[in-house]
């Protein structure tokens, strides 16, 4: 992963912002960008951070999904439970992918990586705590990533394209393939997941590290962009004169949700030892 997603050290916030906007306007090319606060050298998601081997991940995976919709049902907004019930209308399923987006934005363990499509919002993220550790934000080309991801369907399902059905039924009915792909959100006004202007990429089964996996489809143009802990302060005044804060995001508004969401992350890692 060192030599495959190249490293580059932000001196300044404007070196930063000049890699994540000059090339990106110049090749005429999306990029995608996910901010961590540390640098921790892989994309595992978070329910692969644990060693969930032995009680089987993907019943460690559903019970996650099931106790944290059964205790925060109530609690969750309405646009979050709009985007499940939908889905689980859609697809005849409790068991359904807008269950682990919703999931995943509550901080419950999942299969999921968050990106986002504005390298400010990513700078927010690898800059918001760890303030003695180096942030970093990882991007690549999202058009080349898409079109890696398209190349995959044709041996594995038999079509070029629209294969939403296909990737829903891998996950309702616990098919474990190797595929990756990304999940856009339904637009919902006002929505945490979409005050974050954000999307995830999933993979077909759990294990996966997201940063080797989108090596091996063959995405190219990827990197990574360190931000020194002594630059995590500035940049965070500066996105706040730019409205990019916890309010703006979403992230302040904490709720009994919130609360069970933690609460069972933390039975979870109390459970399962740290890979």
């Amino acid at each position: 992963m060192q030599t495959a997603w190249k490293c580059h050290e932000c001196r300044t916030i404007q070196d930063y912002l000049q890699e994540a906007y000059g090339k990106q306007v110049i090749a005429g090319h999306a990029r995608a960008f996910r901010g961590v606060s540390k640098r921790y050298g892989n994309l595992w998601p978070s329910i692969d951070r644990r060693d969930i081997t032995d009680a089987g991940p993907v019943e460690v995976e559903t019970d996650l999904l099931e106790e944290f919709l059964l205790r925060a049902w109530n609690d969750l907004t309405p646009q979050e439970r709009h985007r499940y019930l939908l889905a689980e209308a859609r697809w005849g399923s409790k068991r359904n992918t807008a269950a682990l987006v919703v999931a995943r934005h509550r901080l419950v363990p999942t299969r999921c990586v968050d990106w986002s499509d504005c390298p400010l919002r990513a700078l927010f993220f690898a800059c918001n705590g760890d303030h003695k550790c180096d942030g970093e934000v990882w991007w690549f080309n999202r058009s080349e990533f898409d079109r890696c991801v398209a190349a995959q369907w044709p041996a594995l399902f038999d079509k070029d394209g629209d294969v939403e059905a296909e990737i829903e039924q891998d996950f309702i009915f616990r098919r474990e393939s190797r595929w990756l792909t990304a999940l856009n959100y339904m637009l919902l006004p006002d929505d945490r997941l979409d005050r974050q202007k954000g999307w995830i990429t999933v993979a077909g089964h759990l294990g996966t590290c997201h940063a080797e996996e989108i090596q091996r489809i063959g995405v190219c143009q990827k990197g990574r962009l360190v931000i020194p802990a002594g630059l995590k302060h500035e940049a965070i005044r500066l996105l706040e004169q730019l409205g990019i804060t916890k309010e703006s995001l979403g992230l302040n508004h904490a709720n009994s949700a919130d609360e069970i969401a933690r609460e069972i992350k933390t039975e979870f890692d109390d459970k399962y030892d740290a890979k």
